[in-house]
């Protein structure tokens, strides 16, 4: 809901992250099993630690995420309640996270758009400019 700026996202993130760490370590404390934190460990933690989806992003696809959540759902069968608790707030977590992500790939192309655009328009008016010579040069040739 609220602005996300552009700079800031990266400390969104690492916030994001060891937020969701704390709270693992405190299901594990009450729950007293380790199966999310194992299938955290395996299947979010990369996810979680990096920037991922660039391209996906930009062309606005949603098919990893959307893996991403189901198998985080299916996983809800092997958890006892305290962790199914957990699990359902680590969807929340994977939503805000994608969300950022979502929000640095295209503010990353906003913002880096000015610095391609200006040298592809320059070269495209210097071609411009050539064709234009070459044809008054050749229009008597044929």
């Amino acid at each position: 809901g609220e602005e996300l700026i552009y700079e800031r996202i990266g400390m969104l993130r690492a916030e994001l992250k060891r937020k969701l760490e704390s709270r693992l370590l405190d299901s594990i404390e009450q729950s007293k099993s380790s199966t999310l934190s194992s299938y955290y460990l395996e299947n979010l933690a990369a996810y979680f630690s990096s920037k991922q989806d660039l391209l996906a992003h930009m062309l606005g696809s949603t098919y990893r995420h959307q893996k991403r959540r189901a198998d985080l759902e299916q996983q809800l069968r092997y958890l006892n309640k305290d962790e199914a608790d957990f699990a359902i707030q680590l969807l929340g977590f994977l939503e805000q996270k994608y969300i950022l992500d979502c929000h640095a790939a295209l503010q990353g192309v906003l913002k880096y758009w000015g610095v391609l655009h200006a040298p592809i328009a320059l070269v495209m008016s210097g071609l411009a400019v050539f064709h234009i010579v070459l044809v008054y040069a050749f229009r008597g040739a044929m």
